[in-house]
């Protein structure tokens, strides 16, 4: 099965390389859907491009363990994939604030700091961005309310790159900068804590205070939490909220998707799916992180291109090998 929305599902015929599945996990396990016949796909996609590629895979239901999973608790650059979790905790922050003040979630309400943070050039939120990228951010965020920042940061519809991960850097102030962020990500539950690490602005340098990183574990642990509506301390209200501004589009053989990505073209490179399809009772949450070190004698441009195209190899395997083992057999 390829699904429509996953474009690129042909792979290049070459020899497999190894698989590094963790073997104590469960197993997919119908006889057309099997791990083994995965883990030569997933090995036959990357083999078609230069070394270097490494992957990370998780794949199952909103239960705790995985039906399929490969390098899932390897650390990786998170990219945009990490801001599903800033907007648990956006929303949960914002929901409990309306709740002591009387009002009904909050998330149509501005955020206080959103207009210090864009007027002050210095604040490490946007220290990083010219003048030009600041009245930018500012015209885009400095009116719209939590909803709609949190949209900005999820789907930067409409909106320019910076403004889009602009969005987050005013998540994260507002939560008390990365460092807090990473804390209550880790309070949340032991999986994050496990899995989860704020620890710059979105756009600010990578190696000054420590990249933002997640385990494909991690991520699929904030996944799941969402398609299951059983994050601990969240507001049963709030899970609509998050699943509209996930809600990514329809499949006639997947159902319903919602989805967050992120990308990284400095070194390392990243690329990253992450979400879930609900069909029915049936629902597959699914990571696939592609991480390159170093390019090679790739240009930059060529190495991003082959983790964009083997990404999305990597995302219809795993998909339709998750969706086979669904169906009776």
């Amino acid at each position: 099965m390829c699904a429509a929305f996953l474009v690129g599902c042909g792979t290049a015929q070459a020899p497999p390389i190894p698989a590094t599945p963790d073997p104590a996990a469960p197993r997919l396990n119908s006889t057309t859907g099997d791990a083994a016949t995965l883990d030569a796909e997933i090995a036959t996609i990357l083999a078609g491009y230069q070394s270097g590629i490494e992957v990370s895979v998780w794949v199952g239901g909103v239960e705790d363990e995985a039906w399929y999973e490969r390098n899932a608790d390897v650390w990786r650059a998170s990219a945009s994939a990490i801001k599903s979790a800033y907007m648990v905790e956006l929303f949960d922050m914002v929901g409990r604030t309306a709740d002591d003040a009387g009002l009904e979630m909050g998330l149509d309400q501005r955020l206080d700091i959103v207009a210090s943070v864009v007027n002050d050039a210095s604040h490490p939120a946007v220290v990083h961005f010219d003048d030009a990228q600041r009245a930018e951010i500012k015209s885009h965020l400095e009116f719209a309310d939590t909803r709609q920042i949190a949209r900005t940061m999820i789907r930067g519809d409409d909106v320019p790159n910076v403004v889009y991960n602009a969005a987050a850097n005013v998540v994260t102030a507002a939560l008390g900068g990365p460092e807090r962020v990473t804390e209550r990500l880790r309070a949340r539950s032991p999986e994050w804590a496990a899995g989860l690490a704020s620890r710059r602005y979105m756009l600010a340098a990578r190696h000054v205070t420590g990249d933002n990183e997640a385990t494909a574990r991690g991520l699929a642990a904030v996944l799941r939490g969402i398609a299951a509506g059983n994050i601990p301390g969240i507001d049963p209200a709030l899970y609509e909220p998050m699943r509209e501004i996930l809600r990514a589009g329809d499949d006639p053989e997947l159902g319903r998707q919602y989805a967050k990505g992120g990308s990284l073209t400095s070194d390392p490179q990243v690329r990253i799916n992450t979400g879930f399809w609900e069909k029915g009772d049936d629902v597959i949450v699914y990571v696939v992180m592609l991480e390159r070190l170093d390019p090679g004698e790739l240009s930059r441009e060529e190495s991003y291109l082959q983790l964009d195209e083997g990404l999305l190899g990597v995302t219809a395997a795993v998909v339709a090998a998750a969706a086979t083992a669904l169906r009776p057999q």
